[in-house]
């Protein structure tokens, strides 16, 4: 099996949805005369399949991989685009039935062209939000999966640090555009939502189905801003040093000194003088809480 399709089986993703989303792709290259609305959706896809592909190289299979997964919303994203990249498709091939080949005839080039409008703009924000949150998700997981290697070399451990500084920055300024791209719909929409009093009936309801459309980005604009913030909250926080010394127990006790591994972050620590006496037991370092007997675990 391919590595998409393992991410693919991995996420709960239907090999359908996949097939969908890659017989787009496909359908736009072959599109000699294709406008640069529709080579941006066809490079948005090949990123979306590029990510997929990659993250099914990598091991997904422990709960804090999953988790990040999870709270990204990977699946959901990529399901929902697939379905409507399957209905794109069904309207690109409809539209581009009178041209022969990959050439465009006149008429279906106004069909196509008749998309320029606010549904066309939906669906690349669909498209991009896709693949951002796929991109994320996997750079978050890649580090998080670096970062639980407990060989890694210190020189490897500052590499990732500086992985982790410009992942976070990269996230950070796609919630930031998200952001600015709510404000410049709401603006849309406020234009939108001035009538004319030479308005035609025809007229009248473009613009409502524009308003529509404009509504339909604002509220995936806002889903796309939470899954990225999802994802940051995931991300390695800025490094952390812990110089612990000179530790005892209690007689018949157990003790953890250093840092939960359900901590993310990058961690550097200087543990020494742990000493357990009668039946006590220390852990020391990176541990995990729900691997300890007794109070703490519970």
């Amino acid at each position: 099996m391919d590595p998409l399709s393992i991410a693919a089986s991995t996420l709960g993703i239907a090999q359908v949805v996949v097939i969908s989303i890659v017989k787009l792709h496909d359908f736009i290259n072959e599109l000699a005369e294709a406008d640069e609305e529709l080579k941006n959706i066809a490079s948005n896809i090949a990123g979306i399949h590029l990510a997929l592909t990659a993250l099914g190289e990598l091991d997904i299979s422990t709960e804090r991989t999953r988790a990040v997964l999870k709270k990204a919303g990977v699946a959901e994203a990529v399901s929902k685009c697939g379905a409507l990249c399957d209905k794109f498709t069904k309207s690109l091939e409809r539209w581009t039935k009178h041209s022969s080949g990959n050439k465009l005839s006149f008429r279906d080039r106004l069909l196509v062209g008749m998309w320029h409008s606010e549904k066309i703009r939906t669906f690349k924000m669909r498209v991009q939000s896709c693949k951002d949150t796929v991109h994320f998700a996997v750079s978050c997981t890649q580090l998080i999966i670096s970062l639980d290697d407990e060989h890694s070399s210190e020189d490897r451990r500052k590499e990732l640090e500086i992985r982790a500084r410009k992942v976070r920055e990269e996230v950070k300024e796609h919630v930031d555009l998200s952001k600015t791209q709510q404000l410049e719909a709401q603006q849309r929409k406020k234009e939108l939502e001035k009538e004319s009093d030479s308005e035609t009936e025809e007229a009248f309801q473009l613009r409502e189905s524009a308003i529509e459309e404009v509504e339909k980005q604002l509220r995936l604009l806002r889903v796309d801003q939470e899954s990225s913030e999802a994802v940051l909250s995931q991300l390695p926080s800025e490094s952390v040093e812990q110089e612990i010394r000179d530790i005892r127990t209690a007689e018949n006790s157990w003790a953890a000194v250093g840092s939960s591994a359900s901590v993310v972050g990058i961690t550097r620590q200087r543990i020494e003088g742990v000493h357990t006496t009668n039946q006590s037991v220390a852990v020391v370092g990176r541990f995990d809480v729900t691997s300890i007997p007794g109070p703490m675990s519970r």
